[in-house]
């Protein structure tokens, strides 16, 4: 039996940060003209991802082989990392929308105070997990 979790988990990075550089550039450049489809479906895509790495991680839980020992902290660390990522990714695509629809400048401000702590959560939850897999031997492969 096959598990997504491992290549489920790297997209919200891939997409967040898309988002993140995507969003920089729009900045640093400051024109959004063309941009804002491109940014609300990598978001949204990030949004999805997350939670179905977030569920995926959930199923490797229950399928993994058991040959190896990892004590509950780091586990306890990841789970709860991805769990402020699934609360804190489909927050940031909610109030994108009106961040780039309205331009209302509170929006403006939570949304790309969100991005940023959605990069570092999923930065830090894949992080994370690759140290569970390469300091534990935590291999979500089913038995």
């Amino acid at each position: 039996m096959i598990n997504p979790h491992p290549p489920l988990a790297a997209f919200p990075f891939a997409l967040v940060l898309s988002t993140l550089l995507l969003e920089s550039y729009c900045i640093w450049k400051r024109n959004y003209a063309g941009w804002k489809p491109t940014l609300k479906l990598l978001l949204r895509g990030a949004a999805v991802f997350t939670l179905l790495s977030f569920l995926s991680g959930y199923y490797a839980n229950q399928v993994a082989d058991g040959t190896f020992q990892v004590p509950d902290q780091p586990i306890a660390l990841h789970h709860l990392i991805g769990k402020l990522a699934l609360f804190c990714v489909p927050a940031c695509a909610v109030i994108q929308r009106f961040a780039l629809d309205g331009e209302k400048p509170a929006a403006v401000l939570t949304y790309r105070i969100l991005l940023l702590l959605a990069a570092a959560l999923v930065t830090f939850t894949g992080y994370l997990g690759g140290e569970l897999v390469f300091t534990y031997g935590a291999a979500v492969v089913a038995g």
